[in-house]
């Protein structure tokens, strides 16, 4: 399962998993959240990621409601699926709630590219190696 929030992301996404289809030969399905470039690789997106691209303070909080449900959502569904590997690319604000609420479920987490300007603030190095430790 793969999980991106933003275009960056998406189109990271979509390179990983055309190299895992290349060295698979196609072997390998994917879900979890993506953009169009990674649903035109193969990805089952649940929802469109466009739906988490939100900035600033006045454009967040009226979308609070529906961003923790779609955390909830992408939660259950990776519990229920049972992946082999959780792979979340960027995205800190969607892509480590969800790392964070599925550690200790017995699902292996890889993050996939930190973003740099995040992870320099105080504590986010920490916070990163701690949900993917």
């Amino acid at each position: 399962m793969l999980i991106s929030g933003e275009p960056s992301g998406d189109v990271l996404g979509a390179r990983l998993i055309s190299a895992l289809n290349k060295e698979l030969d196609g072997a390998v399905k994917f879900s979890g959240v993506g953009g169009e470039n990674m649903v035109a690789q193969g990805l089952r997106s649940l929802f469109p990621m466009e739906e988490l691209s939100v900035m600033g303070f006045a454009e967040v909080v009226p979308r609070i409601p529906m961003l923790l449900r779609r955390i909830r959502e992408t939660v259950r569904a990776v519990i229920s699926a049972k992946p082999d590997v959780l792979v979340t690319i960027d995205s800190p604000g969607f892509a480590l709630r969800v790392a964070g609420r599925l550690k200790g479920q017995g699902i292996p987490l890889v993050h996939y590219v930190a973003p740099q300007v995040w992870a320099w603030r105080p504590g986010r190095a920490k916070k990163i190696a701690r949900t993917f430790a």
